[in-house]
Parts: C-alpha cells; sequence; structure tokens
C-alpha cells in the first residue's frame, strides 16, 4: 500500500549515491527496450543539468533534470517513474518540482519532448504542443524511431 509520508522530492547531486541509481532507470525506461546500450541515455549539454529525485521510503523512484538551452528557457529531459510508481500523483509532483525549480532560475519557459502515451499527460498539466518556432538551440535529438510531440510551458516566475 502506498503511503504518501514516505514520499520525498528534492533536488538530486551528481554526487549523490542516488544519482548512479537515476542513471540506471533512465536506461532501463527510455533505452534499453529499444536496444540502446548504458551510456546512451546521456543527453547533450547535462553537465550543466539541475536535477530532481523523488524517492519513496529512502528508494528512488524516478527523477527528471532541466538543461539551460537560452537566457530565458530550459529543457526537460527523461522525465522519469519506475512502472509501481506511476497514477499515484507522483508524476505531478515531481514535474511541479523541475518547473519551480526552472522559475526560480528565472526561465520563462520549460521544453520538452513527449513521447505519444504521454502527450495528453503533458496537456493535461498545462503544457502545450508546438509544431514550429522551436528554438535552434532546444535539443531535437530524441532516441531513434521513437516518436516524440514538441512541447512547452509558460511558467510563472517566482
Amino acid at each position: 500500500m502506498f503511503d504518501p509520508a514516505k514520499l520525498i522530492i528534492r533536488q538530486l547531486g551528481k554526487k549523490e549515491k542516488y544519482f548512479e541509481d537515476f542513471t540506471k532507470l533512465r536506461w532501463e525506461v527510455f533505452r534499453k527496450p529499444h536496444g540502446l546500450g548504458l551510456g546512451s541515455e546521456v543527453c547533450n549539454g547535462e553537465e550543466n543539468a539541475q536535477y530532481v529525485g523523488a524517492f519513496y521510503d529512502s528508494k528512488l523512484i524516478g527523477g527528471a533534470f532541466i538543461i539551460p538551452r537560452g537566457n530565458d528557457f530550459c529543457q526537460l529531459h527523461q522525465f522519469v517513474l519506475a512502472d509501481e510508481f506511476r497514477k499515484k500523483g507522483i508524476g505531478k509532483l515531481l514535474l511541479e518540482e523541475i518547473e519551480k525549480l526552472a522559475a526560480k532560475d528565472n526561465f520563462s519557459k520549460i521544453y520538452g519532448h513527449a513521447r505519444v502515451y504521454m502527450k495528453q499527460y503533458y496537456l493535461g498539466l498545462g503544457w502545450k504542443e508546438i509544431k514550429e518556432n522551436i528554438p535552434e538551440t532546444i535539443s531535437t535529438k530524441c532516441a531513434p524511431g521513437i516518436p516524440h510531440f514538441f512541447m512547452v510551458k509558460e511558467l510563472k516566475n517566482e
């Protein structure tokens, strides 16, 4: 039985013991099913990323990260949650934390790729699909052969 009191969502540092767990989860969910090797989950510009992790009972169960791509916008990458923790509201909380982090850093927009099965999820959380005027600095490289939609959300800076 899921106990929300055991859930923590917070920034994740690259030097934490959990970071390797996050990297492995990203690969297992996004790359391994398509026959891509470990290491293929690493994104262009990731050395400048800020990470957020979701933890349940002291175990990393999900995460996401943003990479600055311009003066006032960033890009969401690899928003992931372990299968057994989906459909419990955790993903929404994780995405809200990423959006707060981006707004705190004075980004006015956050861009992202959504796989086909996630498009409606993002739309339901205030994101919009875009088909043109995608900034040149936004990474358009997705896993080969996997269709994606480009999405954007306007942020409210606090």
